[in-house]
């Protein structure tokens, strides 16, 4: 692109702009089919907690014909990751203080900068 003519730069980045967001787009599209392949492989229709149950009217007439979903899809069990959720707030901490302290630093530097900055251009 660096080497185009100036004239055909703005349409070659839109160009470019429309192929990412039609293969962005294609992408999100296959995630999808991959996650109902692996949730309805089979082509068969199953509860799955959290995302779908198959109820009878009884059920919807007891619950006052409401049809939120809520009413009748369980909760989906939790997915344990390994992780220790007090370690990793705790290392989440550490690393916010580290970048407060970073900003603050960085925030007296760019003061004294301004500062003598402020204080040339009074001179002058």
């Amino acid at each position: 692109m660096e080497r185009a003519p100036r004239k055909y730069k703005k349409r070659i980045a839109e160009e470019y702009d429309t192929r990412v967001a039609s293969m962005e787009h294609k992408l999100v599209v296959a995630k999808a089919a991959v996650w109902l392949y692996e949730k309805f492989g089979e082509g068969e229709y199953r509860e799955i907690p959290g995302l779908c149950r198959a109820t009878s009217l009884a059920d919807i007439e007891e619950k006052g014909w409401s049809l939120i979903p809520g009413a009748y899809v369980s909760v989906a069990p939790a997915e344990d990751d390994g992780v220790d959720f007090a370690q990793r707030v705790g290392t989440i901490h550490r690393e916010l203080l580290t970048l407060q302290r970073e900003s603050n630093e960085l925030m007296e530097a760019i003061s004294r900068n301004w500062g003598r900055w402020d204080y040339e251009l009074g001179k002058s």
